[in-house]
């Protein structure tokens, strides 16, 4: 798929300065073919194409008289104000220009190169079964105290070890709003919350609690262990479009890390 260079910048004009670019990539340096606005503004017809296909999904041909003509007017005025925002733009606004063009050419250039491409089944099957190997297999239904220092949750612990209510305990110390459920915070797996936490919750029998507090960004938390059970593979199908996206995006980083400058 080819990209012309005026098509490049149209779709980057939510920044302020794209006419700039607009500017530099203009056929009417090299005697292109431009369209009138009814007040005489001058707009390049492939710019032109090029916006009706992205705002109206569609072709100038295809369009009514009135629709062609406001959309040609949008255009010429979306030029304007960029040429003049691009005369005073500060640094930020450049380089968010920029960025944006970068990343337009580099896709442009990785979907010809076959980089988004859809893969291909065996190579859907193959992310699948990595998914599925990395996927934990359990997952645990816990309940905890949350305490804001390490000193708070050795009470705590103290407590249930001397047949304190771990329910109640949560009811009344907690600090977040599991409280409200006498400490319950679900179901979880590993991945799903720190790791210090799952950690500990590995390494619990079903009933028990940990005997030392665990720190996390949260605070100090004392855990227990109220059931376990398998955990599901989702189907192939059923996940198919988020590793369709992981592959593309594996293959475009790939693609990014494999490009070479070219000859000057």
């Amino acid at each position: 798929m080819r990209l012309r260079a005026a098509w490049a910048c149209v779709l980057v004009t939510t920044v302020v300065g794209v006419s700039a670019c607009q500017k530099k990539a203009n056929p009417n340096a090299a005697g292109g073919t431009t369209l009138s606005t009814a007040n005489g503004q001058q707009v390049d017809a492939g710019l032109f194409a090029a916006y009706v296909q992205q705002t109206a999904r569609s072709t100038p041909e295809r369009l009514d008289a009135a629709t062609r003509a406001r959309l040609l007017q949008d255009l010429a005025n979306l030029q304007t104000a960029a040429d003049n925002a691009a005369r005073d733009q500060d640094a930020a606004t450049r380089y968010a220009v920029e960025l944006q063009r970068l990343e337009l050419l580099s896709r442009a250039g990785a979907t010809k190169a076959g980089v988004f491409a859809e893969p291909s089944q065996a190579d859907l099957e193959a992310a699948y079964q990595a998914f599925i190997a990395e996927r934990p297999a359990s997952e645990f239904h816990v309940a905890h105290i949350l305490v804001p220092t390490e000193n708070i949750a050795l009470d705590v612990i103290r407590r249930l070890s001397e047949g304190g209510n771990s329910a109640a305990i949560a009811a009344k110390d907690s600090g977040d709003d599991s409280k409200t459920r006498g400490g319950d915070i679900g179901w979880i797996y590993p991945g799903k919350l720190p790791k210090p936490f799952t950690d500990a919750v590995q390494g619990l029998e079903v009933g028990q609690y940990t005997r030392q507090p665990v720190q996390t960004a949260y605070g100090w938390h004392v855990i227990k262990l109220l059931e376990t059970r398998g955990r599901d593979a989702p189907s192939l199908e059923s996940v198919r479009a988020q590793l369709v996206v992981n592959l593309q995006q594996e293959r475009y980083r790939a693609y990014l890390a494999g490009s070479k400058p070219s000859p000057k």
